[in-house]
């Protein structure tokens, strides 16, 4: 059995995120299907995260094990075949079995894009947030970098979430402005539930000078849901 990597970009609109589940159809259920139609196998996938309803990817990192006769160089361009267009693996190749995507990913970033024009371009709509209140980008600079570091982001998690533990360490958190465009990067150990959403929406309270940068702060020990700001 070989242990294959690929490297996996997807338009997240049409799918209930990566992981299978039973409310609808998901980008894991796609590929493994994809997987059986190619190889006549079915394999489960191992992901390097999960990805929310309606995220999209440029590289989420998957493995499988395969006893096909594809050679494995190729098999990113068999799977394409029997992929629909807003799914696309973008490269195959053989890893160590040992490889684990999900545990041997040291790290993720997400990003989120913001405009702040007048007017929405067609082509960005249900890709990009449009942002219609007035912000201050160096308050919006000051409080991304002091997401930096480990906290309990009990504050940034969906109330609709599980989970054993909401302690996370982000590694970098900046913006880039290009224009009236505005590009939220974060990079962390992981991720929660809706995390990125909500500290997005958090995060433009305070360069707006709806909430302070001191009640940020305080968010960051562990408050309610409820005293952060929109998804």
């Amino acid at each position: 059995m070989k242990n294959i990597r690929l490297d996996i970009s997807y338009d997240g609109k049409n799918y209930c995120g990566f992981q299978r589940q039973n409310n609808g159809i998901t980008v894991q259920e796609v590929l493994e299907n994809a997987i059986f139609s190619a190889t006549g196998e079915k394999s489960k996938i191992y992901m390097s995260g999960r990805t929310d309803s309606g995220v999209h990817a440029m590289c989420q990192v998957v493995n499988f094990f395969s006893s096909t006769t594809i050679p494995v160089e190729k098999i990113y361009i068999v799977l394409n075949h029997h992929l629909p267009q807003d799914i696309r693996v973008m490269n195959s190749l053989e890893v160590l079995p040992s490889f684990n995507a999900r545990k041997s990913a040291k790290r993720k970033t997400y990003m989120y894009r913001l405009y702040l024009g007048k007017v929405l371009s067609a082509l960005d709509i249900g890709r990009v947030y449009h942002q219609k209140r007035k912000i201050d980008l160096s308050m919006l600079d000051t409080a991304c970098h002091a997401l930096i570091g480990e906290h309990d982001f009990s504050a940034f998690v969906s109330s609709h979430a599980s989970t054993s533990s909401t302690i996370r360490k982000i590694y970098d958190c900046h913006i880039d402005k290009n224009g009236d465009y505005i590009n939220f990067f974060v990079t962390g150990n992981g991720f929660l539930y809706n995390m990125v959403r909500i500290l997005v929406g958090t995060l433009l309270d305070v360069a707006s000078g709806k909430m302070t940068q001191d009640y940020f702060l305080s968010l960051l020990i562990g408050k309610s849901r409820l005293d952060a700001g929109d998804t």
